[in-house]
């Protein structure tokens, strides 16, 4: 479980400036953000090629989740290629993919 600040946009379910624990399926997770994503901005630090499909970790940069890691499974193709390890990259997701959690 992460725990971030959104600066722009929010999961439907969180009042604004409220603090919530969020989880994110793997497979929401995408390389190529799209308008109205929440973006993820961090540091890839491990990938796994399973033949159609590539998984790692992106560790978030300060601001967006104090140091915590977020797991990701993205398809693999040659249109999108995935950054190596050690290498910065934006993943974003909808909205709509965080569930809130209670605590």
């Amino acid at each position: 479980m992460v725990s971030f600040r959104f600066r722009r946009g929010k999961p439907a379910s969180a009042a604004k400036g409220s603090r919530f624990r969020a989880s994110i399926r793997p497979e929401r997770l995408r390389l190529n953000p799209q308008p109205g994503d929440i973006r993820f901005t961090g540091i890839i630090e491990d990938l796994t090629f399973l033949g159609a499909s590539i998984e790692g970790r992106l560790r978030l940069a300060g601001g967006q989740g104090g140091g915590q890691a977020l797991r990701f499974a993205v398809p693999r193709t040659t249109d999108t290629p995935c950054p190596e390890p050690g290498h910065e990259a934006v993943m974003g997701c909808a909205p709509a993919d965080i569930v809130t959690l209670n605590d």
